[in-house]
């Protein structure tokens, strides 16, 4: 494509006769075009990735984002180089359009440095990375390049001369030459159409001299397409040719930026005065008249001494280069110091420490006291520290100590415009190195005022507060209660009186130590140097940093130490992204090599590392890594169901080995406990369940002190029997190579490079690897069975077949794999699951044979299975299950009905033709009319009705409703629409309803609006067992003989004998699952709400005036419960809630009674009036979060008179989401007891209420 680019200064500038009266200033244009006025872009947007190893990625070639085809040569051209979504070239676009759609000439990035940690809000937003203060180490995004295309071929800045606007020589930007046909949006361009910046929609723009001596054209191509423009100069001193400076992504060698800013191009004007240009795909351009370059013999062009890029390339950071870990001395003040036993520690004295600085007025270095260039004494910022809520600052104290200090208090911690903390959640700040693995980190604690401080370890950010971010992080209160976690997640509680030897100095203005050390995936929280719990995590976080806490009070820390452990690694040297694939020094160099099943994709979330990712697209793919050390980790957000296969220097070592389900950034695969040295390792998965790679963490060995290699001998002992003879070859391959390895590093564990995680991660492998040992005599040829009509309740795995034909047709004994029971269970309703197991005995050959079958997996007690659309012959598939459940109440795969009996309405009804069938899915009817319906008649009872649907002729739109009718003509329920059409072919539906009697019900398939008339495959009714909540039981007391649910009542013949004491065993208001046998000899399951002994209230919040299924519930088993209604507001004269300021949650689920509830507005309390007898009494409530955020709530009951009768405290967050607080009251005359909850670190929020007469 061609576009005209003219470049003209005339006229540019000339203000009108009286602009005041002919020009009102309505718009951005007005104001530059007419009046001269700069316009800002405030908050730009800037690169959102590291463009470095953006090359890399397999971006879709049309839109720019999303999936794209891996074409396996990791070359940089599988993708979009160093454009597509959120890219230099995106950023690039935006200026442009952001100049010729309302002249905007000064972009100011927010921010243009980054100098805070991964993980948090923001993260990967910047031009320039500077993350690592210890370290030095700085990465200059190619977004800088990019603005070196306009910086560097104009004289760009600030007029001086409010006399002589161009006094100083500044270009201007000419807009009647620049142009951006590309879409509007925040960013603009997005899409694939011709507007759309990768759709190649043309985007240039012009800056000239105000002399007219000279101009340059910048040219953005964010396309796969290659462009050409011509550009013609009018009225302009300028010489006869121009050059073209280009910045693309790298080739094949060279480093990462050896295409960045080089002149490519040299042109005369032809004889109609035009430049002609062609620019490359993925790039950015720009045209000069300015002479910066050299032309060589050869036609090439070189820049001319100090015409090419000022920007610096960043070095390749892997094997331990360049990018050093935190590790310093006893001090914290020397890094590189790794002979002691400190990772880093901090005092927080800096008096007499000074610092260079450089001097904008001169221009030069000069040294300043450290304190005064960081805020002072009052308010200094300590060194790598990332506050992301709160303010710690080093304060000096009046004896002359410094502390680290959390400076806000009580008023600051709501979200908001008007004053309040940007997020919601406690002040935190994080400390040190993300590489950091084992280590124990303690620090000084002091309290101002009552409240808690905690102390967190392997921090790896994951939300935009800071919060429920640590692996282990031990809070504790002044008064000396503790509290162990994991991300966010309670596992330990205690009171430090109960700990002998702590010696807790409680209250305020008084020193204690805290402390968390990680070790492995062993967890341990200790006070004043003794240890209060230990916890072992079978998923753990490999790494992270120090993490200090608060609430929004006062508290000073000193003293922090973060130190080794002996017999442990303390870090990764290298964290290494996922797009990391090529040397940054030279592309040639292969980093971390995949094959062709990922897809490598930019444009992900801040708290993805550097907003890249690596999705496995299938079995077999391969990540490959040439490293020296002693294991390396596999980091990303996953769900843990992907196994992998693991291979080192050609030796397997694992076998689907699991992987942990893992949040953002966090470990999912662990390698370790290999021998000390150079490795080539590759992990492959092993099924089609997607990993996700987001970092890769190097573990190089460091002289980790004696490891008790006791456990490890002990492992190799117990194995000494086992015979190579006895096994498959390739079972005993995997199984010997780990032996090798176990015995090596028993010979000698320091030359091995052993420690305590490569011992425990040995041991381990030996274990899968003995488990994952097969029969010798089974043969590697699996048989693939297919589905030979055979159907099984997913429940009841004893009725899979003990015999089978599996080889040359002759059946024989067989056993099942041990997860057939889990795979059968987890299959959906009526679909097939693939089994597999082995032949019990030798076949004629001599060998056993594994198999695989298919199997209709059918729901218990299922009524009706019915085959739509087979002209009356049976399916494969209506065979299976007729031959699994006796009494099915279908006799036939199909029939037409009047209502009389069972089948379907033949009003309109066709039979789709052209089926197979041996697929459910592929047959069926189709409606001339608007509905498609079936009769069933039914018993009284609980069902689930499924139902398959296809679309099979392509429509887009097939969208159809679905409804259980009674014969009365009542609805019964509805299930979810289903949004058939091209986009999903495939759908089931379900409906749950119950029926009251005896009674035929119709199915009736409905289209939606304008959509394509309905159609159905089959259907299947089952019976359900599970009728859900039904009632309340007071705890102690008999079940109920009778149980109505849903408008059905039946009879129980009898409860199980564990129903009464499960009852008895609930926590108060909670709901236990009992289970029975109804008078017709059925079994059943219900939940009832367990209750105590005199329940006087039970108030569930936030219905809306609405009885709830609970309420109700309560309100049946309580005579006399002194809350006649639901909920109701109240001025103190009754019972209920204050009005004021409070709101209803409006996505609750009146269902549950913790789902609904209130939350009161900024700086409200919420307040319940309660009246009652003189008495004791354990008034309780529940708490739900339904934001996710950390919330502290103070809960008080008070007295009449106000006297303080109980005062305690609920902590949300979204690990720990629902909190029921109990306090026992004692009311010593009638009156009105008055229960309020008041936030500390967010507004609160109650769901429920309860007071029940206390049993001592």
């Amino acid at each position: 494509s061609c576009s005209d680019a003219a470049a003209s200064t005339s006229d540019y500038r000339s203000p009108p006769t009286n602009p005041r009266k002919q020009h009102k200033p309505r718009n951005f244009k007005t104001l530059a075009d007419k009046y001269d006025k700069e316009i800002w872009n405030s908050e730009a947007q800037s690169t959102f990735s590291v463009g470095a190893d953006r090359q890399n990625n397999t971006m879709n070639l049309d839109s720019g984002e999303g999936n794209g085809t891996n074409n396996g040569k990791y070359d940089g051209s599988s993708g979009t180089g160093i454009g597509g979504i959120n890219s230099p070239l995106e950023m690039a676009n935006t200026f442009v359009k952001g100049f010729t759609q309302s002249r905007r000439t000064n972009f100011v990035y927010q921010p243009a440095i980054g100098s805070f940690y991964d993980g948090f809000q923001y993260s990967s937003k910047e031009l320039v990375s500077a993350r690592d203060p210890w370290s030095g180490w700085l990465y200059y995004d190619t977004g800088m390049s990019v603005l070196e295309h306009v910086s560097g071929f104009a004289k760009t800045g600030y007029e001086t001369n409010a006399d002589d606007v161009d006094a100083d020589g500044i270009w201007r930007g000419i807009p009647a030459a620049s142009r951006s046909d590309i879409t509007d949006g925040n960013p603009p361009g997005r899409g694939t159409g011709s507007k759309a910046s990768r759709g190649g929609a043309t985007s240039y723009m012009t800056l000239a001299a105000p002399d007219k001596s000279a101009f340059s054209t910048v040219i953005v191509n964010d396309s796969k397409y290659t462009k050409t423009y011509k550009i013609k100069a009018v009225d302009m001193n300028v010489g006869d040719t121009m050059e073209l400076w280009e910045t693309k992504g790298a080739g094949t060698s060279g480093s990462y930026a050896s295409n960045y800013m080089k002149p490519v191009a040299e042109t005369k004007a032809d004889a109609d005065g035009y430049y002609t240009f062609t620019v490359a795909p993925w790039s950015i351009a720009t045209a000069t008249t300015l002479d910066k370059a050299t032309k060589n013999a050869d036609g090439s062009l070189t820049a001319k001494d100090g015409q090419g890029s000022r920007v610096a390339e960043s070095k390749e950071y892997t094997n331990g280069a360049d990018q050093a870990v935190l590790d310093t001395d006893e001090s914290g003040d020397q890094n590189g110091v790794t002979w002691d036993t400190t990772l880093y520690a901090d005092d927080y004295d800096y008096s007499g420490k000074t610092v260079e600085s450089y001097d904008p007025k001169s221009g030069k270095t000069i040294t300043e006291d450290f304190l005064k260039s960081r805020g002072g004494d009052t308010g200094a910022t300590p060194l790598y520290t990332n506050d992301t809520n709160g303010a710690f600052e080093v304060v000096k104290q009046s004896d002359g100590n410094y502390v680290l200090r959390q400076q806000l208090s009580a008023g600051m911690q709501d979200g908001g415009w008007n004053g309040g903390a940007w997020n919601g959640g406690d002040p935190i700040t994080t400390i040190g190195d993300s590489r950091w693995a084992n280590y124990k980190a303690s620090v000084d604690v002091l309290f101002e005022q009552d409240g808690y401080a905690w102390i967190g370890a392997r921090e790896q950010g994951g939300n935009n507060s800071g919060n429920n971010v640590s692996a282990a992080k031990l809070r504790v209160k002044s008064d000396g209660t503790w509290e162990f976690y994991r991300f966010g997640s309670k596992l330990a509680s205690g009171k430090l009186a109960d700990v002998e030897g702590v010696n807790w100095k409680a209250g305020t203005g008084v020193w204690n130590n805290i402390a968390v050390q990680v070790a492995g995936n062993v967890y341990t929280a200790y006070v004043n140097g003794v240890q209060v719990t230990q916890v072992t995590d079978d998923n753990p976080q490999a790494t992270g940093r120090v993490q200090l806490g608060s609430g929004y009070t006062n508290v000073q820390y000193d003293n922090l130490k973060v130190e080794t452990l002996d017999g442990y690694t303390p870090y990764y040297t290298d964290l290494i992204d996922n797009m990391h694939m090529r040397s940054w020094d030279d592309v040639a160099t292969p980093v971390l090599q995949y094959n062709d099943k990922w897809q490598h994709l930019n444009g992900q979330g801040m708290y993805v590392y550097k907003r890249s990712i690596s999705n496995s697209t299938g079995k077999g793919a391969q990540l490959t890594y040439t490293f020296t050390g002693t294991g390396l980790d596999i980091n990303g957000g996953n769900n843990g169901k992907a196994k992998l296969n693991v291979t080192v220097d050609g030796k397997q070592i694992a076998a689907s080995a699991s992987t942990i389900s893992s949040g953002s950034m966090r470990t999912t695969y662990l390698l370790r406990g290999l021998p000390d040295g150079e490795h080539t390792v590759t992990i492959e998965t092993a099924d089609n369940n997607a990993i996700s790679v987001d970092t890769v963490g190097v573990v190089q060995y460091t002289s980790a002190g004696d490891v008790d290699t006791t456990a490890l001998k002990t492992a190799v002992d117990s194995y000494a029997d086992l015979n190579a003879k006895d096994w498959s070859a390739k079972s005993w391959a995997i199984f010997a190579n780990n032996l090798e390895n176990a015995k090596a590093a028993l010979a000698d564990p320091a030359g091995y490079g052993l420690d305590v995680e490569g011992m425990n991660a040995i041991i381990a492998r030996l274990d899968a690897a003995r488990q994952n040992l097969t029969d010798g005599s089974i043969a590697e040829e699996v048989q693939e069975l297919g589905f030979t009509g055979l159907a099984v309740v997913k429940t009841d795995v004893a009725n899979l077949p003990t015999k089978l034909a599996v080889k040359d047709g002759k059946e024989t004994a067989v056993t099942w794999d041990s997860d057939a029971k889990s795979k059968l269970a987890s299959a959906a309703d009526y679909s097939k699951v693939k089994l597999s197991g082995v032949t019990t005995d030798k076949q004629a050959d001599g060998s056993k044979y594994k198999f695989t079958i298919e199997v209709e997996a059918i729901p218990a007690n299922t009524t009706y299975f019915i085959d739509s659309g087979t002209n009356g012959k049976d399916s494969p598939e209506y065979t299976a299950v007729k031959s699994a459940v006796k009494g099915l109440l279908n006799d036939k795969v199909d029939q037409t009905s009047d209502g009389s009996t069972w089948g379907y309405d033949a009003n309109a009804i066709k039979v789709k033709s052209n089926t197979d069938i041996n697929d459910k899915q592929n047959t069926g009817l189709y409606s001339d009319d608007d509905d498609v319906t079936y009769y069933l008649p039914l018993k009284a009872g609980k069902y689930k009705l499924t139902a398959g649907f296809q679309e099979w002729w392509g429509q887009e739109n097939r969208e159809s409703a679905q409804a259980v009718i009674a014969a009365d003509g009542t609805t019964l329920a509805t299930g979810d629409n289903l949004k058939l059409g091209k986009a999903n072919p495939n759908l089931t539906g379900t409906v749950e309803f119950t029926v009251p009697t005896d009674q035929t019900v119709k199915y009736v398939v409905s289209k939606v609006g304008n959509a394509q008339k309905p159609v159905i495959s089959w259907l299947g009714v089952a019976e359900v067992a599970d009728y859900g909540f039904s009632t309340a039981v007071v705890k102690g007391t008999d079940l109920p003989k009778q149980i109505s649910v849903d408008g059905l009542t039946f009879d129980v013949k009898s409860w199980d004998k564990s129903a009464a004491s499960a009852v008895a065993d609930a926590a108060d208001y909670s709901r236990v699952k009992v289970s029975g046998v109804k008078a017709d000899g059925t079994v059943f399951s219900t939940e009832v709400e367990a209750i105590p002994d005199g329940v006087q209230y039970f108030i569930d919040s936030g219905t809306n005036g609405k009885d709830s299924p609970e309420y109700t519930a309560v309100k049946s088993a309580v005579k006399g419960l002194l809350n006649d209604k639901v909920d109701q507001t109240s001025d103190g004269s009754t019972w209920g809630y204050n009005p004021d300021g409070q709101n209803t949650y409006g996505s609750g689920n009146i269902n549950d009674k913790s789902s609904t509830g209130l939350w009161a507005g900024k700086g409200k309390s919420t307040i319940y009036y309660l009246p009652l007898k003189a008495g004791t009494y354990d008034l309780s409530a529940g708490f739900h979060e339904w934001w996710g955020v950390s919330r502290n709530m103070k809960v008080v009951v008070t007295a009449a008179d106000g006297t303080e009768l109980a005062n305690g405290n609920a902590d949300l967050s979204g690990d720990a989401p629902d909190v029921t607080s109990t306090s026992t009251i004692k009311v010593d005359k009638d009156q009105t007891v008055t229960l309020t909850v008041s936030g500390v670190s967010a507004d609160p929020v109650i769901s429920w209420v309860a007071v029940a007469n206390h049993k001592g």
